[in-house]
Formats: C-alpha cells, sequence, structure tokens
C-alpha cells in the first residue's frame, strides 16, 4: 500500500513594493468631500524588535468510496518568538527557526475494504522538527506576510506489523495556480495582528493517492513581545 510521501515545504519571501501616488487637486466646491482613510504608521509596526507568534492548525475530515474508508483528526498549536532580522523604511522582516512551545494532537487510518489491511497514523507527541516562521510588513505585501513551516514526527502501523517512523507536514501557504497565504492589512489601531485562512493540505492519509487533499484551518495572533521583569529584590539592610 502507498503511505504516501511528506515533503517539507519552504517559503522565501523578498522584496520591496513601490508606490505611486496620483493627487488631483480641484476646487472643494466642485467635488464632495469624501472620508480620508486611516493613516497607518509603518514604524509602529517595524520598529518592534521581537514578535510572539500563537498559531493554531485544526483539521477533520473523513473519506470513502468502493475500495477504501480514510479518517483524519489534526489539532496542533504553537509559539514562536520572532526576532527582527531586517530593517528598512517602509519594511521589516522577523524570523525564527525553532517553536518556544508546541502541543500536536494527531490521529488518521486508512482502510483497505478489499482486503480489511489498516494503516494508523499517530502524533508521537515530540517537538517540531525543521520548524521556522517568517513574518514581513510592508514591502511587496498588502500590509503582512507570515510563513510558518513544521514537520511533525508521527508513527505509521500497518495491520499487526511494528510502528515504523515518519512525519507529516503543517504550514501556513497552499501552492498552487492560485496560491494561499497568511497575509492582510495592517491593523488601524495597535500592533496585534490576527487572522485566519484554510488551505488545502497534504496530510496523511489525505493528499495520497487514495484520498483527496483535506481542509486545514489556520488561526493566528502577533503580538510585541515583551520580556518579562526581573522580579524586585528589597534591598538588604545596613546597605543604603
Amino acid at each position: 500500500m502507498n503511505t504516501g510521501r511528506f515533503t517539507q515545504v519552504r517559503v522565501i519571501v523578498a522584496g520591496a513594493a513601490v508606490l505611486v501616488g496620483l493627487v488631483v487637486m480641484a476646487p472643494s466646491s466642485a467635488w464632495p468631500q469624501a472620508s480620508k482613510p486611516p493613516v497607518i504608521s509603518l514604524k509602529a509596526f517595524t520598529s518592534i524588535p521581537e514578535w510572539v507568534l500563537d498559531i493554531t492548525w485544526n483539521a477533520k475530515d473523513a473519506y470513502e468510496d468502493a475500495d477504501f474508508s480514510a479518517g483524519l483528526e489534526l489539532t496542533a498549536t504553537a509559539r514562536y518568538y520572532l526576532k527582527q532580522l531586517d530593517r528598512e523604511d517602509g519594511w521589516g522582516r522577523w524570523e525564527t527557526k525553532r517553536e518556544q512551545s508546541s502541543n500536536i494532537a494527531y490521529a488518521g487510518f486508512l482502510l483497505d475494504k478489499r482486503n480489511g489491511q489498516r494503516l494508523e497514523y499517530k502524533g508521537t507527541g515530540g517537538l517540531l522538527m525543521d520548524t521556522a516562521a517568517n513574518l514581513q510588513v510592508a514591502g511587496n505585501t498588502p500590509g503582512y506576510q507570515l510563513v510558518v513551516e513544521a514537520m511533525v514526527p508521527v508513527k505509521v502501523t500497518q495491520s499487526a506489523s511494528p510502528a515504523s517512523e515518519s512525519a507529516i507536514h503543517l504550514g501556513t501557504t497552499q501552492l498552487g495556480q492560485v496560491p494561499k497565504f497568511c497575509t492582510g492589512p495592517l491593523p488601524a489601531k495597535g500592533t496585534a495582528i490576527h487572522g485566519s485562512l484554510v488551505i488545502l493540505a497534504d496530510i496523511p492519509p489525505f493528499g495520497t493517492s487514495r484520498a483527496p487533499r483535506t481542509r486545514v484551518g489556520i488561526q493566528y495572533v502577533l503580538r510585541e513581545h515583551v520580556p518579562d521583569l526581573a522580579p524586585l529584590v528589597p534591598p538588604k539592610k545596613g546597605s543604603l
């Protein structure tokens, strides 16, 4: 039985945008006064030295045809601290190569109804592997763009055979003719960035030769990381 292959997708986003403005002057009496769009300060975002990212992936799916049936349940959460790598006028980039914490619950199965062979997928609860998170603000984005990639360790068991180790890929980008990214405008107030996205992904047994790709919901929050202050220690007697 073909259990599928899992490949890591790395997405590198780089570049800068050019703004071209056209201002037409006319007497105020000739045209009605339109409301002005809010002015968002890029400096408020690009001056942040470190972001904390909380992200969640969710998927629940079932599939059946004349020969196979499949099921999947996945919930994964992770926290990242992204440090600033680059900063220019109107553009900033932050990145990290490891998560601060993570929690993954994953189970899937693929049943061959023709011979009763059953393939089980189970998360091991281990740390994410080959993980990275990248955030860009402004530049060639519509405001911001977030890319997160990770490999989740799993065990695969076929009927009564011993379990073998493998991995599944979690990401935030759907590649294809019309790619999907975690991206959007910057908030008009404050600097906290909230977003969500649904993508099609290859998470076994879905996305293999036996079942179609599955829908994965992604939710994330980005906030400025403010390190905890050291506890105050009262001065020793006689030190004043």
